[in-house]
C-alpha cells in the first residue's frame, strides 16, 4: 500500500484481489501536505491509517473510511504534545477501534528518545488515550520506530544509531 511521489504527490494505494488478479482500487492521499506520507500504512477491516512523519514538521497519521468500494479521509491524528521533528507517524497499527502511532524523533525523555501514542475510536473521533515512552528511557533511543497491536496488547520498537534495540510490550488492562 505505501508509495513514494508520483506524478509530484505523495500516496497510498489500496489493491484488491479479484479472481487471483489485483487491481487498485484506491489512490489516498494526504488532506494537507504530503512530507512523508505513505512511509507507515497499517489496514484492518474498513480502517486504513498512512503515516506522514514529516507533516507540518511534527508529523501526523491520517485515518481512511472504506465504504463499498470508497475511501474517505475521517481523520488526522496528531500528538498532543508534539512537538517540530518529533516523527510521529514514523510507525502505524490499527486494531479494531484503537490506533498507535510511533514518533521515534519525540525528546520527551532525552534527545529522540522517542514514543508511541494510543489512539481510541469514540464514534467519528479518534481522541488520543495515552502516550508510551520506553521503559528505559534514553536519548537516542528511538522508541517509536516500529509498533503493532493485537486486540489488547502493543509492542513498540526502537533502535538507535549504533543498532541496539529495544522492545517493549504494553497490555492494556481490561
Amino acid at each position: 500500500m505505501g508509495g513514494l511521489k508520483v506524478d509530484g504527490t505523495s500516496a497510498a494505494h489500496v489493491f484488491v484481489n479479484s479472481a487471483g488478479t489485483w487491481s487498485e482500487q484506491a489512490r489516498l492521499v494526504p488532506g494537507v501536505g504530503d512530507a512523508g506520507f505513505g512511509f507507515a500504512v497499517a489496514l484492518d477491516g474498513d480502517f486504513a491509517v498512512v503515516g506522514s512523519e514529516a507533516e507540518t514538521g511534527t508529523g501526523a497519521a491520517y485515518v481512511y473510511h472504506r465504504t463499498g468500494s470508497e475511501w474517505q479521509p475521517t481523520a488526522m491524528l496528531k500528538a498532543e504534545d508534539g512537538a517540530e521533528g518529533d516523527r510521529f507517524g514514523t510507525a502505524v497499527a490499527i486494531s479494531g477501534n484503537v490506533i498507535v502511532v510511533g514518533a521515534k524523533g519525540h525528546d520527551g525523555d532525552g534527545s529522540e528518545a522517542g514514543a508511541a501514542y494510543v489512539f481510541s475510536r469514540s464514534g467519528n473521533e479518534w481522541p488520543q488515550q495515552t502516550k508510551l515512552a520506553s521503559p528505559s528511557a534514553a536519548a537516542s533511543a528511538r522508541f517509536g520506530t516500529a509498533v503493532a497491536i493485537d486486540g489488547a496488547r502493543l509492542v513498540v520498537g526502537g533502535v538507535n544509531a549504533a543498532g541496539n534495540g529495544t522492545v517493549a510490550v504494553f497490555e492494556a488492562a481490561r
